[in-house]
């Protein structure tokens, strides 16, 4: 189980990798396939701060590579793919009943 505060420490560690990637530029093709196999681990990751983190050291690879990623291309689509759902979003709203007596919104009394 992992601590209430380890999800920062992911955040940390992704954001080192997006200094990483975005320092080496190009010579980072030779390990482009270990920075797409951490990307594949951190997808699965619940909190939303690590996969902000995650689309942003995407965004810095493909910046750098480009088509020389079409080998892994098919792979990070499908990886990424259920991030751009709104279903790993937990909204919950609550909703207080009026008061008695109150006015609705459209003018009728409740």
């Amino acid at each position: 189980m992992f601590r209430p505060w380890c999800w920062e420490l992911r955040v940390k560690l992704h954001a080192l990798l997006r200094w990483l990637l975005s320092s080496a530029e190009a010579g980072i093709s030779a390990y482009a396939s270990d920075a797409v196999e951490i990307m594949d681990f951190t997808v699965e990751d619940a909190h939303s701060d690590v996969l902000v983190e995650a689309c942003k050291c995407l965004e810095v690879l493909v910046q750098h590579l480009g088509r020389r990623l079409q080998p892994v291309s098919k792979k990070l689509a499908w990886t990424f793919t259920p991030n751009l759902t709104h279903k790993r979003a937990k909204v919950g709203s609550t909703v207080q009943p009026e008061p008695a007596g109150s006015e609705s919104v459209l003018g009728f009394s409740s």
